[in-house]
């Protein structure tokens, strides 16, 4: 039997075989999607490249083909985790737990997509995040 894949939405290559893949993973994008649009920052300019970059972020993962749909919903978490992270930072200044669930995601997300064809570019978008949280 041969594997099938399908296209769904603004979801990547997710495989039917399946279900509650699919259903987990579309549950997973639309909440980042919806975490991503209602950050509020603090500066304008900086909440758009925010919201630029976990979009970005967020789509490399879910159009990555060599990622399956377990792993994907695995790093999605972890953008989701960056999100809630940045918007945490706005409330709260100097927090090193914050920092260090945002290095763990970073971390997380790396091992996940290390190897994969489109890690550089994942890779270049999270030292833009990092950056942006004040990460070294």
């Amino acid at each position: 039997m041969s594997d099938s894949n399908i296209r769904v939405g603004k979801i990547g290559n997710i495989n039917a075989n399946n279900n509650k893949g699919v259903v987990n993973l579309l549950a997973v994008s639309q909440d980042i999607q919806n975490s991503i649009s209602d950050l509020a920052l603090p500066d304008a300019n900086e909440q758009a490249n925010a919201k630029e970059l976990l979009e970005k972020l967020r789509k490399e993962i879910e159009d990555a083909s060599e990622l399956n749909d377990k792993e994907k919903e695995r790093a999605l978490k972890q953008v989701k985790s960056l999100v809630e992270t940045l918007q945490m930072k706005t409330q709260v200044q100097a927090d090193s737990g914050l920092q260090e669930r945002a290095e763990n995601a970073i971390t997380l997300i790396k091992g996940i997509v290390t190897g994969i064809s489109s890690a550089v570019s994942i890779f270049k978008v999270l030292s833009e995040i990092s950056s942006l949280l004040g990460i070294a």
